[in-house]
């Protein structure tokens, strides 16, 4: 299965449902102007509005203008964050100090699969409900959520919970969740037409019109606006409900993308299947939010997802059809203690599970899966290899600022005081000893495993106040500035931790711009020409720089720039610039690079620090990576 030509399909027809949106806001603003000429044709003072050209232009923008600003407000009020749905649901938050099995295993797999990505960890929320099924929530990757069931905790494998996490990740890099809030605000602001006409039938006052026969007439009016908000939010619905079965296509192939199997997410959808409880979610707010599950939540005509069946035969078309009966299978239970052994979770190292009877189990099988999930296996093993002391810094904010300071300390003693001192000034005397009993450690691992722990320390600055926010801002540029030097891994983490504390500042913008590759050949020269020339030793930088711009398809000629000439600030230009890119544009430069890096059949410490920095600042997945170790 080609899955990018997939998704290029699923968007496109996404585009054109659309559109649709467009129409049926006009046709609205059309019904409500006949409506209105139709009650202002019998009036002596406003009878020659009626069916009046200017009177329909003057009702098209003024109903438009109504949709779009209370839609706008719904979008505002949905947009600050992923935890605004997950409340709404009931969801509790799920905190790495759990010493629930199935918690901390849900915990550990969406911190690999964000490694994998190369995006900060989400935080994880838990809904009280039997059904397997999950959902992510957010307007960007900084503040995103993801939502399990405690029926997707107990039934599903360690396998097939990679396949799920792996389709709501996919939800969040390909900014579905953008989508699904503004399709949610814009149906909102086509049903307060209903509910203008709702108030006007419950209204007995007629300042206009005191006889029987004019209330008769405003009643009407009412009972026709509100038809009219009901046929468009019903129109509405039906176009929501089209392009989120599109977008489930998309993440369902890009799940199996990215984790390179795709029994996982089938084998998670025939559970459901087979399970009497299915995918059904109780709680009264799901209506609102039926769109962003993983399977269908409710029984609807106008269903937001494909069947189960169709689903699974797009990933395998040859599916027999056989649903496994999920009631008898269980992995442990939520709430009740002591079901597993303590010592069946150790850290991030799991006991492997027995395969159940649907599951295949062939050594090739094995193999097989074991090569197409080489990027989450590359962040299981980072995981691995980094100390628990550092990874339980990333737990609170208190322990990730730290861990952010004591990344930036020098190993030279007395620029280590100056900067020890300059901490203890700005914050107090608990957090600069922290930083100093952490920093021992850091020098045990190396640079990628330090950018890992940047990225799950990063995701805690959320919890900052804006004073915070700004107090540790200004302590991590002192810290830089101490020793007068500026180095790569300064600019990573500093590039990294700002690009969180922009989404703090500004929450709304955008994750993927519409810009093509063509557009952005002199940012791309500048970062291919760091990659040429600080990866490799001993070898002409123009091979590997040559191979690596080839890739973008242009017949535009570019020489590969003077080694002096690619500093931090062109850097910082250029991925700005190259954030307006598409979201295929940002694959196509980021394969660029990765050609660049392995032109030698080899990829260092400094080319993987690049990238991986440009590949976070850009909000794009980082799994081809895992190529490169």
């Amino acid at each position: 299965m080609d899955f990018f030509e997939h998704q290029s399909r699923a968007k496109s027809k996404s585009v054109k449902l659309y559109i649709l949106f467009g129409f049926v806001v006009l046709l609205i603003s059309f019904l409500v102007f006949s409506l209105l000429s139709w009650f202002f044709e019998r009036s002596d003072r406003l009878g020659d509005l009626a069916w009046s050209p200017f009177f329909l232009i003057s009702t098209l923008w003024v109903v438009c203008f109504l949709i779009i600003g209370i839609s706008l407000s719904k979008i505002k009020e949905l947009s600050g964050g992923g935890w605004v749905v997950a409340n709404a649901l009931g969801g509790e938050l799920i905190t790495s100090s759990s010493q629930n099995p199935l918690k901390r295993r849900i915990l550990n797999i969406v911190e690999e699969m964000a490694i994998a990505s190369g995006v900060q960890v989400p935080h994880v929320y838990l809904l009280k409900e039997n059904g397997i099924n999950a959902f992510a929530a957010g307007y960007s990757t900084e503040d995103a959520v993801i939502g399990v069931t405690i029926g997707c905790l107990e039934k599903l494998n360690r396998e097939q919970l990679q396949g799920v996490i792996a389709h709501e990740f996919s939800h969040i890099l390909n900014g579905d969740m953008r989508i699904n809030i503004r399709m949610t605000g814009i149906i909102f602001g086509i049903v307060f037409i209903a509910r203008a006409g709702q108030a006007i039938m419950d209204s007995h006052d007629d300042p206009f019109y005191p006889e029987e026969e004019g209330k008769s007439r405003w009643y009407l009016l009412g009972i026709g606006l509100y038809i009219i908000g009901i046929l468009g939010a019903y129109l509405g619905a039906i176009i929501r409900s089209s392009v989120s079965r599109q977008r489930e296509f998309l993440a369902d192939a890009s799940a199996v993308q990215f984790t390179r199997n795709a029994e996982g997410i089938m084998g998670a959808l025939e559970c459901i299947g087979g399970y009497s409880k299915g995918s059904r979610i109780w709680n009264p707010r799901s209506r609102q939010f039926c769109h962003m599950f993983f399977g269908p939540c409710m029984k609807n005509l106008m269903a937001t997802h494909p069947p189960i069946e169709k689903r699974i035969r797009r990933i395998i078309p040859s599916w027999n059809t056989a649903f496994p009966n999920t009631n008898q299978i269980s992995e442990g239970k939520i709430f009740e203690k002591n079901n597993f052994k303590r010592t069946s979770f150790t850290g991030n190292q799991f006991e492997r599970r027995k395969p159940s009877k649907f599951e295949h189990t062939s050594v090739e099988g094995d193999k097989s899966r074991a090569s197409s999930q080489k990027s989450i296996m590359h962040a299981q093993d980072l995981l691995k290899k980094i100390p628990r002391e550092l990874t339980v810094q990333t737990h609170d904010s208190f322990g990730s600022n730290c861990l952010l300071f004591a990344m930036l300390l020098d190993p030279h003693h007395s620029i280590q005081k100056k900067q020890i001192s300059l901490i203890n000034q700005c914050t107090d005397s608990k957090i600069s000893q922290h930083t100093q009993k952490i920093f021992p450690y850091l020098t045990l691992i190396s640079c990628e495993e330090k950018l890992v722990l940047i990225e799950m320390a990063a995701s805690k600055l959320s919890f900052l106040s804006p004073e915070q926010v700004k107090n540790f801002e200004s302590v991590i540029n002192m810290l830089i500035k101490e020793d007068k030097k500026f180095q790569l891994f300064e600019w990573s983490l500093l590039k990294l931790v700002n690009h969180k504390i922009k989404h703090i500042r500004t929450p709304n913008r955008q994750i993927h711009g519409r810009k093509q590759i063509l557009s952005r050949l002199n940012e791309c020269n500048i970062i291919l020409s760091t990659l040429a020339h600080y990866g490799k030793d001993n070898e002409d930088p123009n091979l590997a720089f040559n191979m690596g711009f080839k890739h973008l398809n242009s017949n535009k000629k570019r020489k590969l720039i003077y080694k002096k000439d690619c500093t931090f600030s062109k850097l910082d230009l250029a991925i700005d610039r190259l954030n307006d890119l598409n979201l295929r544009a940002k694959k196509k430069f980021l394969e660029a690079c990765e050609i660049t890096a392995l032109h030698d059949k080899n990829i260092c410490e400094t080319e993987t620090q690049i990238i991986r920095t440009v590949a976070s600042s850009l909000g794009y997945p980082l799994y081809l990576l895992a190529k490169m170790n």
